[in-house]
């Protein structure tokens, strides 16, 4: 006899859980599954969920049993604006395009990154010893943004992505996702080729994407090979046909990395350098750790292996902070988990952000920021996965690894941080988990 899974309480006989939900989409499955024991039912609107705070059976789900799980709703709706990319599909066309672009994922690809991110992040340090010279303030999320949206740019295209070209893809990456979240969590979504305002916005938003993009896969044709992402994406084959990617694959794979490798990223430096700026006893032992290991030069590769703590920094950020806080899937098939029947067509979400926190796993401590947590032997590896696990792990989870710890390194050789503002700041679930207002730190060089 399957045993019964609890309801979450305190939903409204209509809504249900649809305003806390959209208020803050990281906080209410957590909450859910923390309060019951790992899993727990809510409702939004006509559409029941699953949350699922418990990391076993998100083991089990996205790994041992994978095959009876698949993506749900929330990321076929991403094609409205990624077409078919990693990111929107799944089954075995996302399994024959990953194996494709992987290989643009492998170490020597990650010793090119190393670099780039360095070129990158020393032009906005000069920028921002400008603006220290001028006793300004910097704004940490704008320029992170940059930042990753310039790396992102000569990693995959090899192409300097300017300030104008960077505030219009965020704006637009940001507003058109924050409607697609709408059209997951709505009553009723007009079909896409209806010609509504938020419809409208949502495709212009393609087109400016596809234009940037496409204009760069056709011209490689013509230009020079390159040593970037996208050279090795389109030289890929397919091991049983010997196809490769035709330019609307092209286009749409590099459209997705574009969008997936700086959001996130920037959000998550973001993160670590307002928790540095909080702690300057954690930053000092970060920069002796520095100074003891890079004398003052520039990381590269191989020396990011010898900075334990800068390393934790970064992994206690992911922790603290996912930048993906939810994971969804549904299930194809029933299932079980000690005791508890899975229904075949539950839609999941898996709570990355109520794992990452649970004292039963991280100890009393799970919302202190304590990087010193990964230096130990033994931590709660099973619930640690900012960048989800098992098949659908993401591409570029070294990738981002790799970018946040040279940015970071740098940043901390160079500058002791204050925040502005000591009121502390708040999380709010948007297409990443993001501030709730800008960061803004006062810069003193070391």
């Amino acid at each position: 006899m399957s045993a019964t899974i609890p309801s979450f309480a305190g939903t409204h006989w209509l809504f249900g859980s649809a305003a806390p939900f959209m208020a803050a989409p990281h906080l209410l499955p957590a909450q859910a599954g923390l309060q019951h024991g790992g899993l727990a039912w809510f409702r939004i609107l006509h559409k029941r969920f699953l949350a699922v705070t418990d990391a076993d059976f998100t083991r089990q789900a996205l790994v041992t049993r994978h095959d009876r799980y698949e993506r749900s709703f929330h990321y076929r709706n991403g094609q409205a604006i990624l077409g078919f990319g990693l990111l929107s599909t799944d089954g075995p066309f996302w399994l024959k395009r990953r194996r494709q672009i992987l290989p643009g994922f492998r170490p020597d690809s990650l010793q090119r990154l190393v670099p780039v991110t360095r070129d990158a992040t020393l032009a906005m340090l000069d920028d921002w010893e400008q603006r220290r010279r001028a006793n300004a303030a910097v704004p940490v999320l704008d320029d992170t943004q940059h930042l990753t949206l310039t790396i992102i740019g000569q990693a995959l295209l090899s192409t300097d992505v300017g300030r104008d070209t960077s505030a219009r893809f965020g704006t637009a990456v940001r507003e058109s996702l924050h409607l697609m979240r709408e059209r997951n969590t709505s009553w009723f979504s007009a079909p896409l080729w209806l010609p509504t305002r938020k419809n409208r916005y949502l495709h212009g938003t393609r087109a400016i994407l596809d234009e940037y993009v496409s204009s760069h896969v056709a011209a490689r044709k013509h230009c020079p090979v390159q040593h970037d992402i996208l050279q090795t994406m389109r030289q890929a084959r397919d091991p049983e046909t010997g196809v490769g990617i035709d330019d609307d694959g092209l286009r749409d794979e590099a459209k997705t990395l574009f969008l997936a490798g700086f959001e996130t990223t920037a959000t998550a430096l973001a993160w670590a350098l307002y928790a540095l700026a909080q702690r300057p006893e954690l930053a000092e032992r970060v920069h002796a750790e520095l100074q003891a290991t890079l004398h003052g030069a520039a990381p590269d590769f191989d020396s990011l292996k010898r900075l334990p703590l800068t390393s934790a920094v970064v992994n206690e950020t992911l922790r603290l902070y996912p930048p993906v806080y939810n994971v969804a899937r549904q299930a194809v098939t029933d299932d079980d988990y000690n005791g508890h029947r899975i229904p075949r067509g539950t839609i999941l979400l898996f709570s990355v952000y109520g794992m990452q926190r649970d004292p039963h796993l991280w100890g009393a401590d799970a919302d202190e920021f304590r990087p010193e947590r990964f230096l130990a032997e033994s931590w709660p590896k099973h619930a640690f996965m900012p960048f989800a696990i098992g098949k659908h792990v993401c591409i570029g989870n070294h990738f981002a690894v790799t970018e946040m710890t040279v940015a970071l390194a740098m940043i901390v050789q160079r500058y002791r941080l204050a925040l502005t503002d000591p009121e502390p700041i708040g999380m709010v679930g948007r297409i990443t988990l993001a501030p709730d207002r800008d960061i803004s730190l006062h810069l003193t060089p070391r």
